[in-house]
């Protein structure tokens, strides 16, 4: 039987603050209004491709890979646009989140045809991760360094990695799994801005990991998600993951 972490709300404290204490997260949830005028963020990107393939230019104020790759918007391409946004002006406030549902679907698979929801293979293959891509942040060094810990070598770095005043709301139509026992290493999701939010997410799992919180993050709101199990793999294996959520302490002077 397959068990799965269920997040209600999961509120990060600040370094200082007492831990497990639920709390109200420091920022509201604007809802967008259909017809577009400002949803109270700086900046909005819409995922629209459930590949791995990195931002053409992050900071331009898009979510958009190069044109050979269809100039799409992926998790990865936003997440890299959301953190040179963020680098380029700290109060910057982004929201990532999904297309918009259409009839013929608003997501781009793997395969190339279109759906208003799909998974996001954390494997490298020619089609999925055609620039080769392996990882935001990757070795034990800069993942110490950035996010502040790792436990083994299958934590030995970060597929995905947010840094600033972010909100990611997969809205329950994004997973983000491995292809069984395998895949692409490292922590599926680092968080190390203040008050970010990570929602609405269904099926997250990776290898022995799915999210870090580093030793710089501040009020981060985790809440309506699953973390699960890997699915089967080679032999028909289904692997249970070990660590769902790793909280980075900040080590005090003594």
């Amino acid at each position: 039987m397959t068990a799965a972490l269920l997040l209600a709300a999961l509120v990060v404290p600040s370094v200082g603050e007492t831990a497990g204490v639920f709390a109200t997260p420091a920022i509201a949830d604007p809802v967008e209004s259909s017809s577009g005028m400002h949803n109270g963020y700086d900046y909005t990107l819409r995922v629209n491709d459930v590949r791995l393939i990195p931002d053409a230019s992050p900071g331009d104020g898009k979510c958009e890979t190069a044109t050979n790759y269809g100039a799409t918007c992926t998790l990865l391409a936003a997440a890299q646009e959301a953190n040179a946004l963020s680098a380029a002006t700290p109060s910057t406030k982004v929201l990532i989140t999904l297309a918009a549902p259409t009839p013929q679907g608003s997501i781009r698979q793997l395969n190339g045809s279109f759906a208003n929801g799909g998974t996001v293979l954390l494997e490298n293959s020619a089609i999925n991760t055609p620039t080769g891509f392996v990882g935001m942040i990757r070795g034990a060094t800069d993942m110490n360094s950035i996010v502040g810990g790792t436990v083994d070598s299958d934590h030995d770095g970060s597929i995905l990695w947010f840094a600033g005043n972010v909100v990611v709301d997969l809205q329950n139509r994004l997973e983000l799994l491995p292809p069984g026992d395998g895949g692409m290493t490292g922590v599926v999701m680092s968080f190390t801005g203040q008050d970010q939010v990570l929602r609405n997410f269904s099926n997250v799992a990776g290898a022995e990991g799915a999210i870090y919180v580093g030793k710089t993050a501040k009020n981060l709101l985790i809440e309506k998600g699953r973390i699960a199990n890997g699915p089967a793999g080679s032999g028909g294996l289904t692997y249970a993951i070990e660590r769902a959520i790793n909280v980075v302490g900040v080590q005090k002077p003594r």
